[in-house]
């Protein structure tokens, strides 16, 4: 009970010069213990004689000293007035039973039972220190989880500081939540699986789970079909395996660094037959921010175990200097990764089917897309099925796309490239600029042309172009409305040859050894030891006489530099609408034809200023 002072004579009151005043226990008639200082060590007198000072013709009493009580009183004053209950101001409730009592926060209506509030957040201290033993502190952490599983679920924190810990287990609706990812450690001593998630919506928040030196067989964090776990702002670091989840579906992980771990993560469709036979798909998951480094096995492992990989995304994860394979895939299906950063590994990614003998088609790798984000340095293997396997937006620098034998095309889609290989199935890389669509607006006056649009057309492309033009006259009432669409393809680039050592193959990735160019053959005139080749996909400038080898073999010196070669058109349709009130022609729009190149153009008549805009759609590849 808290301590109150009964400050009515505190101060002089007329009346009661020198008047006995007896201080109860409230609702009895047994004197209380009173005191004079508010640490409750210096007993006072029971009862009180007031001093006594006489005003004008008023005797006013006051106390010798202030009177402290920690208990429900009742003060009689002069035998004849009582002030009925005096109740301590409540600051705190240790020893006291409340758990009847409700609360109600401030700007709020619902008021809640005591106990329940409290339950939301259980602080691990409540349950005594944590300190230098492993477990003791293992202990209290338990005790603590489990008077948050007892209420349903809530949080669970932890203080700041550094603490040992052997394995423990959250359940269902139970979170732990440190002071921050850096300020709240727990360091694992024992090589085994550290802290298991046994039911859904189970995590960690705002703390680091560090394994200390790597210890064969230890593993971070370990779940078995667990739906919907939480990890927010959480580091898990040094382990064999950081975090092992054989199942599990919706998990909304932000913020989740894994860091110098021989694996980093094994996010499995696993059954866990050989266990306990409750594994389950791992799909539907999200994983956003963070990143995975230094790990000497792999990253992240998705792995078809003998269950389903499907529908996973991660959002803006950085892999970095990871020594294994940064993110390896083995046979999961339909995988996003948006605005990753992949630097300093040795293996960025490892694409494969599942080994199963049996081929189930489960297990085969459907989708795999990667959206914005460099690449930089490193390799990255292609094997197996490989359906759908789709790089948009990418910047590859110093890194080399190996594909070993994938049964379909690896396709990338409007990206940058810089010292960039393609080595293996050379046929089974495919380069691709998507659609485009441009709105472009202006004003002509007179009869010249103005360009509404340029573009050039890469060596070895097709582009379909369609267009629809509309302009008004400012001056006059006449309008005109234009509909054009062509086919222009620029023949691949040549390159001569001699001193040819090996046949070229068609359809394999050139290379120069001293420029690092890069190109696609599509057409080999061979003339024996001299010859010209046909390029796409340049990627680069070949310089003379410099060492020219394909992926198959093919090896012979440069003669010369690249030869661009002209655009051509090869069909049109024009369909043109156009209406003058003045009886002449308002409106002109033009397809202009360049060397490596089309334009778009718009005039109008002379005297005429025309408002127009031109609505372009261009398909290439």
């Amino acid at each position: 009970m808290s301590v109150q002072s009964l400050s009515f004579f505190d101060i002089w009151q007329a009346g009661y010069g020198g008047a006995t005043v007896r201080i109860y226990q409230a609702g009895t008639t047994t004197l209380a213990n009173v005191y004079t200082d508010t640490l409750l060590t210096v007993a006072a007198a029971n009862p009180q004689t007031l001093q006594s000072q006489l005003f004008g013709s008023y005797n006013y009493g006051k106390w010798v000293a202030p009177i402290y009580v920690n208990e429900s009183v009742e003060v009689e004053i002069g035998g004849q007035h009582d002030t009925g209950v005096i109740y301590p101001v409540l600051t705190d409730l240790i020893g006291e039973d409340a758990s009847k009592a409700t609360v109600l926060a401030t700007g709020t209506t619902w008021a809640r039972d005591l106990d329940d509030a409290l339950a939301d957040m259980i602080h691990v201290l409540q349950m005594g220190d944590l300190g230098v033993s492993a477990a003791t502190n293992t202990t209290r952490i338990t005790a603590a989880i489990g008077v948050a599983q007892s209420a349903g679920g809530g949080f669970v924190q932890l203080p700041a500081g550094t603490y040992s810990f052997n394995a423990f287990t959250i359940p269902a609706n139970v979170i732990l939540v440190g002071a921050g990812r850096y300020a709240t450690v727990l360091q694992g001593q024992i090589a085994d699986n550290l802290i298991t998630l046994s039911g859904d919506r189970a995590g960690l928040k705002s703390l680091t789970i560090d394994g200390v030196n790597l210890t064969a067989g230890s593993v971070g964090l370990y779940s078995v079909s667990q739906d919907e776990s939480v990890l927010i702002d959480v580091r898990i670091r040094r382990f064999e395996t950081g975090i092992h989840q054989k199942g599990g579906q919706r998990a909304q992980w932000s913020q989740l660094h894994v860091s110098g771990c021989a694996t980093g993560a094994k996010l499995h469709g696993d059954d866990d037959t050989g266990d306990t036979g409750l594994g389950a798909e791992w799909s539907y998951n999200e994983w956003s921010g963070g990143y995975v480094d230094l790990c000497t096995t792999a990253g992240i492992e998705l792995s078809y175990e003998d269950n389903f990989v499907q529908h996973n995304t991660f959002y803006g994860i950085r892999f970095d200097s990871n020594t294994g394979t940064a993110f390896k895939v083995n046979g999961a299906r339909q995988t996003d990764l948006y605005n990753p950063s992949f630097e300093g590994n040795t293996t960025n990614f490892a694409i494969d089917d599942d080994s199963d003998t049996d081929k189930n088609p489960d297990n085969e790798v459907v989708g795999f897309r990667v959206h914005s984000g460099p690449i930089e340095d490193g390799t990255s293997t292609f094997d197996g099925t490989c359906q759908d396997i789709v790089f948009t937006g990418i910047t590859l620098k110093s890194t080399t796309f190996n594909l070993v034998s994938p049964e379909n095309a690896i396709l990338v889609r409007d990206s940058t490239e810089e010292s960039f290989t393609v080595s293996g199935v050379g046929t089974q890389f495919v380069r691709h600029r998507r659609s485009e669509h441009i709105q472009v607006s202006g004003q002509t006056t007179g009869a010249s042309w103005v360009d509404a649009f340029t573009s050039t057309i890469e060596a070895g492309e097709l582009v379909y172009v369609e267009y629809k033009a509309a302009g008004t006259r400012q001056n006059g009432e006449a309008w005109a409305l234009i509909h054009y669409s062509a086919v222009h393809r620029r023949e691949g680039d040549e390159l001569a040859y001699d001193n040819q050592v090996a046949n070229f193959t068609v359809g394999d990735i050139l290379t120069g050894a001293t420029s690092a160019a890069t190109a696609r053959i599509v057409a080999d005139a061979d003339a024996g030891a001299t010859g010209t080749l046909t390029l796409k996909d340049i990627v680069g400038e070949f310089e003379n006489n410099e060492q020219i080898t394909d992926v198959a073999g093919g090896d012979a010196l440069a003669n010369g530099v690249l030869v661009p070669q002209s655009t051509t058109e090869q069909l049109a349709d024009t369909a043109i609408i156009a209406k003058s009130r003045v009886g002449n022609t308002l409106y002109d729009a033009n397809m202009a034809i360049t060397a490596v190149g089309f334009d778009v153009e718009v005039r109008g008549e002379a005297s005429h200023t025309v408002d127009w805009v031109v609505d372009i759609d261009i398909v290439r590849t």
